[in-house]
């Protein structure tokens, strides 16, 4: 089925059945003020506690299957999810998975503070060692200062790795001291999974 002729019912249920989460912040359904889907989580990685939460951008409401869905501002959702996370779930670092583009991205990153790194797509932009987004003029030794964006380019050409470290600073808490991303080709001579191979062909037959 072609994405122009999908409906809110049928979006609902490509969600339904899928096996991965979907994650969005500004996103719900105009009935019944609920969410579309889950705002955000925490997962336990070792002894630091990961919040993740998702935005799409404003420009989606024209997409198929937006009828009958409200999407809030991305920057204030940002605030609420950031505030939710940090206060009474208790994250230590901050991800969001961003659909909103380059320039929306960057913005958010000095307006909203508190988000350690963005997952950034929309834009196809490559950034091979990523970049950061200072939070302010001031420096702090032992912690980046600042919003670390990433983005893997386009059509699954490179698989995007993002590896931080993370140490506790002076007050005690959670944050990025170091970070490094690169971004890992995918060609003909790269493995083939053998679960998603076998996904892949049972589709095809």
């Amino acid at each position: 089925r072609r994405s122009s002729d999908l409906t809110l019912a049928q979006l609902k249920k490509l969600i339904a059945d899928a096996r991965f989460h979907f994650l969005c912040a500004n996103v719900t359904e105009s009935a019944t003020r609920r969410p579309l889907v889950k705002r955000n989580e925490v997962r336990q990685v070792g002894a630091v506690r990961v919040g993740i939460f998702g935005l799409v951008t404003n420009s989606a409401r024209s997409r198929a299957g937006s009828e009958g869905l409200e999407f809030e501002d991305a920057f204030t959702a940002a605030s609420a999810a950031v505030a939710e996370l940090r206060g009474p779930m208790k994250a230590d670092i901050v991800i969001l998975i961003s659909h909103l583009g380059g320039s929306a991205d960057k913005q958010l990153a000095r307006q909203v503070p508190g988000i350690d790194v963005i997952l950034a797509s929309h834009w196809h932009t490559r950034l091979p060692q990523g970049e950061i987004v200072q939070w302010s003029d001031e420096l702090k030794p032992d912690e980046v200062n600042g919003t670390v964006i990433v983005q893997a380019g386009q059509w699954g050409g490179e698989l995007g790795r993002l590896d931080l470290l993370l140490q506790k600073n002076a007050a005690g808490k959670w944050r990025v001291n170091h970070y490094q991303e690169r971004l890992i080709p995918v060609t003909s001579e790269t493995p083939e999974d053998p679960a998603v191979t076998a996904v892949l062909n049972r589709l095809w037959a």
